[in-house]
């Protein structure tokens, strides 16, 4: 399974509605899909959920977070997956 999480369009007002989608997310993977996750972009994270991460990511699974990657610029993204199996905007 391969997620991506487009964080541009929320503002910094939104970002621990973000936050608390994310861990949600989290939950839902680890106890409905374990081992499931091939890797997760998110995409323009805000800086409060940078924050965020780095206060939580001593506590992930070091496997799983090897399959996290955050993508600033779009075109990184077309170097983990094909450009055709891409949304028209990205």
């Amino acid at each position: 399974m391969c997620l991506l999480i487009d964080y541009s369009k929320y503002s910094q007002m939104a970002g621990m509605a973000m936050i608390s989608m994310a861990m949600d997310v989290l939950k839902i993977l680890s106890a409905h899909y374990p081992e499931r996750l091939g890797s997760a972009f998110m995409v323009h994270p805000s800086w409060s959920f940078t924050f965020f991460w780095k206060a939580i990511s001593p506590f992930i699974d070091n496997v799983t977070k090897k399959k996290i990657f955050f993508i600033k610029k779009l075109d990184e993204l077309k170097d983990w997956i094909d450009e055709d199996v891409l949304e028209a905007e990205y």
